[in-house]
């Protein structure tokens, strides 16, 4: 067995995401799958200041 995988079986497991940011076409369906089916909280929403329009 290699190296990498005798490590990884000490891995601890993720507690929590602390933030995520998303750029969609379709802001409601991201919210929603986000919001919805993950039940992550909306902090703030802003715009994409690389394209604005």
């Amino acid at each position: 067995m290699s190296r990498y995988f005798e490590r990884s079986t000490h891995m601890q497991s993720v507690q929590g995401i602390h933030h995520i940011t998303a750029i969609a076409s379709d802001p409601q369906r991201n919210l929603d799958f986000y919001h919805g089916l993950l039940g992550q909280r909306l902090v703030k929403k802003t715009v994409n200041f690389d394209d604005p329009g």
